[in-house]
C-alpha cells in the first residue's frame, strides 16, 4: 500500500526494489518463496506492468495515475472514505428492530445534513473537507503524512523509504 503514496513515475523502481529485497532476503525466503513470488506476480501485471525480455515494462491494466494518491496528498485533499464511514456509523447506531419509518427518517436527516454542508462548502468555494474543522488528531495525522510524502526518500533506499511511508497509511475516521 505504501506504493500508492509515491509519485507514479517512481512506483516501478520502488516496486522492483521491494521485490528484489523480498526475493533475496533469507529470512523471508526460508519456506516462503512461492507465496512471496505469487504476491508480487499478483500485483505486477495489473498495477505495475510486466517487464519483457529487454527489461521494458508493458502498460499495467490500471494506470498508476489512477491509484496513486500522491497528487491528492500534495493538494491536501481528503484521501479516506470518512464520509462513507460516518454514514455507516450512523446506520449502525439504529436499533436493530427499528421500523422502516425510523430508518427512513434517519436516512433523510443524514441526507439533509450532507446537502446543507455541501451547499455551505460550495458557497465558500471549498470542498466539504475544507469547510469543516478536522479534529486535532486527524489534522496532525494528515500533516505528518503530507510531510513524509513531500520530503521523499532523503538518501534512504527505496525499501527503507517504503517502510517509513507505511506509518502514514492509516487514516483515522
Amino acid at each position: 500500500m505504501a506504493l500508492s503514496l509515491l509519485p507514479p513515475a517512481n512506483i516501478p523502481a520502488y516496486f522492483d526494489a521491494l521485490k528484489d529485497k523480498a526475493m533475496t532476503d533469507p529470512s523471508i525466503l526460508l519456506a516462503n518463496r512461492r507465496p512471496v513470488e505469487s504476491v508480487f506476480n499478483y500485483f505486477e501485471k495489473p498495477y505495475i506492468g510486466v517487464k519483457n525480455a529487454n527489461g521494458i515494462r508493458g502498460a499495467p491494466t490500471f494506470q498508476m495515475e489512477t491509484w496513486s494518491i500522491y497528487e491528492r496528498i500534495m493538494a491536501h485533499h481528503q484521501i479516506g472514505n470518512s464520509t462513507v464511514e460516518g454514514f455507516n456509523s450512523k446506520l449502525k447506531n439504529v436499533p436493530a428492530h427499528s421500523s422502516a419509518q425510523k430508518v427512513a427518517s434517519i436516512l433523510t436527516e443524514n441526507d439533509r445534513t450532507y446537502k446543507t454542508n455541501h451547499e455551505f462548502a460550495r458557497s465558500q468555494n471549498l470542498r466539504i473537507d475544507q469547510a469543516f474543522r478536522k479534529s486535532p488528531q486527524t489534522a496532525t495525522t494528515e500533516n505528518n503524512r503530507y510531510l513524509a510524502v513531500r520530503n521523499g526518500a532523503h538518501g534512504q533506499t527505496p525499501f527503507d523509504h517504503l517502510k517509513q511511508l507505511i506509518n502514514h497509511i492509516h487514516t483515522p475516521f
